[in-house]
């Protein structure tokens, strides 16, 4: 049988140098390629840290603007407890934006000052009046400075003067007969806005202050108790007697 060759590569010198040759360029290759790419990796990871950084810086807004609040709060709100009195101070009530700071005015000059507790609820103790008119107003702060309308104004007076009262008719020891007198005239004069009374039976005052009603007497004396109340509570008391036969 024929005998089978193998042909065997040539290991010439040539064919040798050549493949130390590609492997040493190869390492090479290697070596740079792995240099590269940490170097790379490095500066790439810290260009885009500065980068993330910058972003951050600037999309974060400066303490100056953080919850920047420009909108002002609403006026106060005062409540007075009566429109006119004979105290010589009262306490002033009210609400307004939570944790505000309050100013109270006085006849349009500044008072006092108030803060408002977290539900909006303020209150300003023994405010003196002066005497007559006292119009009081007030106005808002909030805590980024921000300050409201001035409320509306509120009045009350300060009153410790008695309504005059002034009877026409009858007339103090006055006699009246027959069943056309039993009904008497009850006329007169007092202050507009004043209440008045006689025996507890209430006599309409105009806006004048007039008044004009009647009376039904009773046989023998009858006495007739006025009395005249201001909104302040003020009060002048006149007392008269009248005799009715039949």
């Amino acid at each position: 049988m024929p005998r089978d060759y193998v042909r065997r590569p040539n290991h010439s010198r040539l064919y040798r140098s050549e493949k130390r040759r590609a492997i040493r360029t190869t390492l090479i290759f290697t070596i740079a390629l792995v240099i590269f790419m940490g170097l790379f990796g490095l500066l790439g990871i810290n260009l885009l840290a500065r980068l993330s950084l910058l972003l951050t810086h600037w999309r974060t807004p400066r303490p100056s603007q953080l919850n920047q609040d420009t909108i002002p709060p609403s006026a106060p709100q005062l409540i007075l407890p009566y429109e006119a009195t004979t105290s010589a101070s009262i306490t002033i009530r009210g609400f307004a934006e939570p944790d505000s700071q309050v100013a109270l005015y006085h006849n349009g000059s500044h008072l006092a000052s108030t803060p408002a507790d977290p539900a909006g609820d303020f209150a300003f103790i023994s405010v003196n009046l002066s005497d007559g008119l006292n119009t009081f107003s007030a106005l808002a702060t909030d805590t980024a400075n921000n300050s409201s309308a001035r409320s509306a104004s509120l009045t009350v007076i300060k009153d410790i003067q008695a309504p005059s009262l002034n009877l026409l008719s009858p007339l103090d020891q006055t006699h009246y007969a027959g069943n056309q007198e039993r009904l008497i005239p009850l006329n007169g004069t007092t202050e507009p806005e004043t209440s008045l009374a006689v025996n507890g039976q209430v006599i309409v005052v105009l806006s004048d202050g007039t008044f004009a009603s009647q009376y039904q007497l009773n046989d023998g004396p009858n006495q007739l108790a006025f009395t005249a109340t201001d909104p302040a509570g003020n009060q002048t008391q006149k007392t008269l007697t009248v005799f009715y036969s039949p």
